[in-house]
């Protein structure tokens, strides 16, 4: 059987921390567990000449993005996009359908399948996971600080870019509950200070998971 639930939070909130952990538990509970950073498989559907996308990328944004290796520059396509919101609309409008098409492939899997993505709700990507959502909030602060010490070549304009181009946490939160009214069962989690009550949150979030999995599984029978 597959089972469907997303992870998704603002830059540095912390996510693949997050993934790392439930990674654990998994093991520790002998369950197959599959990650899927939508990062990450975005960037593989336009970053070298053979990605699926990479001409459409080109058309919209010109070589200027590209390496000498002719691959495409993320960190220069990056500034651009987190500059202006219409061209960041245009990028996700023109990789979405390989994703989609990516998970069509990936669900034939069995097992739990944990995507991972920092615009799940800005972009109503719920449908991917049933509306299993797990939202990390964190402080502006401590997002800043994290991702100064993260990225040190990155000026603190270019921060600042980065944390305004996505919806606010409270933005964020009140979606979220909008889909608790409407029956679903989302959680919201903070993740300001260490990774072990980090670890401590997740664990009653994962052992809820893990009976829904369950009882889906004898639902099944």
């Amino acid at each position: 059987m597959v089972f469907k639930f997303g992870i998704t939070g603002g830059i540095a909130s912390g996510k693949n921390t997050a993934v790392s952990i439930l990674e654990k538990f998994a093991k520790e509970s002998n369950m197959s567990f599959h990650h899927h950073d939508l990062d990450y498989i975005a960037k593989n559907t336009y970053c070298t000449p053979k990605s699926p996308a990479y001409s459409s990328v080109l058309n919209i944004f010109s070589n200027s993005i590209l390496q000498h290796d002719q691959k495409i520059n993320t960190t220069k396509l990056g500034d651009l996009v987190f500059s202006d919101p219409l061209k960041r609309e245009k990028l996700e409008q023109t990789v979405y359908p390989y994703i989609k098409d990516y998970f069509l492939e990936k669900f034939k899997k069995p097992g739990m399948h944990c995507l991972n993505a920092a615009l799940f709700i800005e972009k109503n990507w719920m449908d991917f996971v049933d509306n299993r959502i797990v939202l990390i909030s964190v402080r502006p602060e401590v997002q800043f600080k994290r991702i100064k010490k993260r990225n040190p070549e990155l000026s603190d304009e270019d921060i600042t870019k980065r944390l305004q181009s996505q919806l606010p946490d409270y933005e964020k939160i009140r979606k979220v509950k909008e889909l608790e009214e409407k029956g679903y069962n989302p959680y919201i989690i903070t993740n300001n200070s260490s990774e072990d009550i980090l670890r401590k949150e997740l664990y009653f979030i994962w052992s809820t998971l893990v009976k829904e999995y369950e009882h889906s599984e004898l639902g099944k029978l």
